[in-house]
């Protein structure tokens, strides 16, 4: 790899740093040096991509998906997490996630819910996470899936809104209504 091609990934990954590592630690609940750790990896990761001619510039979605999916190997070697289609989940987020009440769902209720979050299509499942379980702004937002602007994930996000309550309504005689 030329030496223009090192500076712009030099000058990349300084300008995603800070905000990578502080979405991990609040999105993952990652520690200090954990964030950095996997920082360090997908930097490597988009490096050897770059090197082998896979991408030729540094790209932000590019590399967030990198660090996201070893945020999520990472996760996976956790022993305490709960595991629903081989995916990974925190029960509090997807609670204000949905926004319901809770207190009034049965475990098998609960359960249901988490299913219906976690068979959302691609990218509904992340934008809602990451709105509302995680905070970021549709424009942080944007940028993390690449798309053009926050008003595109919002649209997306009221699509996804849609998706949801659908698969609800479908599921709702299920969780709340006795079988005969």
């Amino acid at each position: 790899m030329d030496s223009e091609k090192t500076k712009k990934l030099d000058l990349f990954l300084k300008s995603e740093r800070t905000r990578m590592i502080n979405w991990m630690k609040k999105r993952f609940s990652f520690s200090d040096e954990e964030a950095e750790d996997i920082f360090q990896e997908a930097s490597i990761t988009l490096y050897l991509c770059m090197q082998h001619g896979k991408i030729q510039e540094p790209a932000v979605p590019y590399f967030w998906r990198i660090a996201m999916n070893l945020s999520l190997k990472a996760l996976r070697q956790e022993q305490n997490l709960e595991f629903l289609d081989d995916r990974p989940y925190d029960s509090s987020k997807i609670e204000e996630l949905l926004a319901l009440n809770q207190e009034g769902l049965t475990p098998g209720q609960a359960e249901i819910m988490r299913d219906i979050v976690s068979r959302l299509p691609h990218p509904c499942e992340e934008i809602l996470w990451s709105f509302y379980g995680d905070g970021m702004s549709l424009s942080d937002i944007a940028v993390m899936l690449g798309y053009k602007n926050a008003a595109v994930v919002k649209t997306t996000k009221g699509n996804c809104m849609q998706k949801l309550k659908m698969r609800f309504d479908g599921d709702k005689k299920e969780m709340f209504y006795d079988k005969d």
